[in-house]
């Protein structure tokens, strides 16, 4: 997968901010017009929340209507949270950035040999998005903790040659699961743990989780939805295997989503030290020249919009069940984020259409 096909279009016009802080009604509009459960948006600055809405269900057929409140699965947005992590446990001195994989994995493959924990979050591990597919169909289907699975999918792709060279860009989930993995190995404590008291607690994300966020058998939370609209149950079908969670199997709630968005937003600055200043560059300052006008690193595509005055961070996340997107525009000290319980194009467009809405809100 190249990088730009990880990115909406969002060629947008500036027009003149508008006067209610409740999206609401404007969300309702676009959510009926790409025949959505459920949609919600934050826009916020450094320091505050300056615009909100939800609109819609949790699930489609049933009549519970989503709430601000509600937990929306993140997707790959979860892939910034793990690189972030990471920071931290740089910091403590437990890890390098440069530290080659094939070290914290003896066994491996010889081609994987110059691939580092760094260049894993800029997906240039040599590792494709879902990796060989017999790996990744027994990974499905493997039973035993989060930990053990990830661990044992990463170990079985690494013993095989890289599928791409080592140092091209191509977007990999197991490549990001296996820095989580890393992060087990370096601190005898499994991923969920970690992010839950590093990262979870400090910033005060008290709705963040894993998986799918209803319960079994409940409408406590929204359900995913496949493209067409299918309401998922909650269960083992609703979203990923929980061995890929660092690389996409958050869920929380808008709101915490916003703060999270804050924190990187301002560089540290809502939640101070969490992360020193090198940590920051070192997670929002492209390695690499961007291509067709956009860079990657540690979870974000770093690419320049007009409506940002110049640099912006972004990254969609979606399990083919839901949807969301997080922007942030530093130069201008402004972000957003929108939420959707449906996968597939209709939810991008709309997301695309709400991404607008939040554009035209720019004081």
């Amino acid at each position: 997968m190249n990088l730009s096909s990880l990115l909406l279009p969002l060629i947008l016009t500036i027009t003149p901010p508008l006067l209610a802080d409740d999206l609401s009604a404007e969300l309702e509009t676009i959510r009926e017009k790409q025949h959505l459960p459920a949609m919600a948006v934050m826009v916020f600055d450094g320091t505050k929340v300056l615009h909100q809405g939800v609109t819609g269900v949790r699930k489609q057929g049933d009549p519970t209507i989503a709430t601000l409140q509600d937990r929306w699965h993140l997707g790959s947005i979860t892939k910034s949270m793990t690189a972030s992590l990471a920071a931290m446990i740089v910091e403590d001195g437990k890890l390098s950035w440069d530290l080659p994989i094939a070290k914290a994995f003896p066994g491996s493959d010889a081609g994987f040999a110059a691939v580092t924990l760094h260049s894993l979050l800029e997906h240039r591990g040599g590792i494709s998005h879902d990796g060989p597919a017999k790996i990744w169909n027994a990974f499905v289907e493997r039973k035993g903790t989060s930990q053990q699975t990830r661990t044992w999918w990463v170990r079985e792709i690494l013993s095989q040659p890289p599928e791409h060279p080592p140092g091209t860009f191509d977007y990999s989930n197991p490549g990001v699961a296996a820095v989580g993995a890393m992060l087990e190995s370096a601190t005898g404590k499994d991923w969920e743990s970690l992010i839950r008291t590093r990262l979870f607690k400090p910033l005060g994300l008290a709705s963040a989780g894993f998986g799918a966020p209803a319960p079994l058998g409940t409408v406590d939370q929204p359900w995913g939805h496949d493209q067409s609209g299918h309401p998922i149950a909650p269960g083992p079908q609703a979203d990923n295997p929980p061995g890929l969670g660092p690389a996409g199997t958050v869920h929380l709630s808008i709101a915490d989503l916003a703060t999270y968005g804050q924190w990187h937003l301002t560089e540290g600055k809502s939640h101070p030290g969490l992360l020193k200043a090198a940590a920051w560059k070192t997670l929002h300052t492209p390695r690499f020249p961007a291509e067709n006008g956009s860079a990657y690193e540690c979870g974000w595509v770093i690419l320049s919009r007009d409506w940002a005055k110049g640099t912006a961070l972004t990254h969609s996340g979606s399990n083919n069940m839901n949807y969301a997107i997080l922007w942030l525009a530093p130069k201008i000290d402004y972000g957003f984020a929108v939420v959707i319980n449906q996968g597939g194009d209709a939810a991008a467009n709309a997301a695309e259409l709400a991404a607008q809405l939040c554009v035209k809100k720019i004081p």
